[in-house]
């Protein structure tokens, strides 16, 4: 189990940063901001792997098991996105994601909704 949290208020990004660090099962794998939009995830609690991937110019964060191209893999996700329809098409798997590319935020899941999305925009 891993969580990503995203929002575009840093008070809210700061309480949500604390709340992690005391929580001593998860620790951050990502501490990302993207014009004004801050996002955090946590590495998953029993699989030491990689579940966002960010550079200059965005990326992407997920939970679950996203099986894109049979790989779980966020960058090639983020690199290879187009289209939320798209991706999806090709992707298997339990998951959420987002995605941060061409300064748009596209928050999606899987087909069935196996994991709930919650935002909060100021």
């Amino acid at each position: 189990m891993s969580k990503f949290y995203i929002t575009n208020s840093k008070s809210l990004a700061q309480k949500v940063k604390c709340l992690i660090q005391k929580d001593s099962d998860f620790k951050i794998s990502a501490d990302f901001c993207f014009h004004d939009v801050y996002v955090y995830s946590t590495k998953k609690l029993l699989l030491d792997n990689n579940n966002s991937y960010f550079d200059n110019c965005g990326g992407a964060v997920s939970i679950g098991c996203p099986i894109y191209k049979n790989k779980i893999n966020p960058e090639l996700i983020y690199k290879e996105f187009a289209k939320v329809d798209d991706t999806r098409n090709i992707m298997c798997g339990q998951y959420a994601c987002a995605v941060f590319k061409n300064d748009k935020l596209q928050i999606f899941g899987d087909p069935v909704g196996a994991f709930d999305i919650y935002y909060y925009i100021t």
